[in-house]
């Protein structure tokens, strides 16, 4: 099974608002049990169990370890450990997007609702570069097992560092180069004409469209009456 871009896009306005809204552990484990609900039917269920277990053992790092460590230490981990937790479920929808949707489909759907072109565009050069942007980060990881360099530091300021130096500089300086070519091709496969398209792959939205929207909007709804702040 497949779902249209738009009902997807719901889907990640539906969670974002739910989660920052509600927030509770409970809000979160709704949302990430739609999000994978939804990933097992559209064939992406052994990425979701990996997320979900991901998910879990953050719960239990703020629900049994935190309690036990002293204040600073407590205020130092929990920072990165609830913050990105709370991000999980949104990581999720947008992996389902990445990994369900054609950039065809999507510039698509964006001309039958009229979308500006720099919208278009942007989006459509956006989606296709993380898939890139991930194969960049294994070859860097592999190139650093070749070469036997590990980023790990007891010292986490050196442990930053480190990952900043050996991870994120090479990645920013290939992310030029890689949209630009990204750009290139996409002009030059006339992404840019003002014409008619007859290629483009666009398919309308379906029942399951329209059900996975409207789980989405009570998810608002709820959130919105009942908007709650505990950790």
């Amino acid at each position: 099974m497949r779902f249209d871009i738009r009902s997807e896009l719901v889907l990640l306005c539906g969670v974002n608002i739910s989660v920052f809204l509600f927030n509770h552990l409970l809000m979160e484990a709704v949302c990430i049990a739609l999000v994978f609900f939804v990933q097992c039917i559209t064939g992406r269920k052994n990425g979701a169990w990996k997320m979900v277990l991901v998910y879990g053992v953050f719960v239990g790092i703020q629900i049994y370890l935190l309690p036990l460590l002293p204040g600073l230490a407590r205020a130092v981990v929990s920072v990165p450990v609830v913050q990105f937790r709370k991000m999980f479920p949104l990581l999720m929808v947008f992996i389902l997007i990445i990994r369900t949707t054609k950039v065809s489909e999507i510039i698509a759907t964006m001309e039958r609702m009229h979308v500006s072109k720099s919208i278009t565009v942007s989006l459509a050069v956006t989606i296709r570069y993380f898939p890139t942007m991930f194969e960049e980060w294994v070859s860097i990881r592999e190139a650093m097992s070749i070469r036997r360099i590990s980023v790990f530091h007891i010292n986490p300021v050196k442990l930053v560092k480190r990952i900043v130096q050996f991870y994120m500089v090479p990645l920013l300086i290939s992310a030029t180069k890689t949209i630009d070519e990204l750009s290139a091709a996409a002009v030059t496969r006339g992404i840019d004409n003002p014409g008619e398209r007859s290629c483009w792959k666009y398919r309308g939205m379906g029942i399951a469209d329209g059900v996975l929207i409207a789980v989405s909007v009570c998810l608002i709804i709820f959130a919105v009456q009942n908007r709650v702040n505990i950790i």
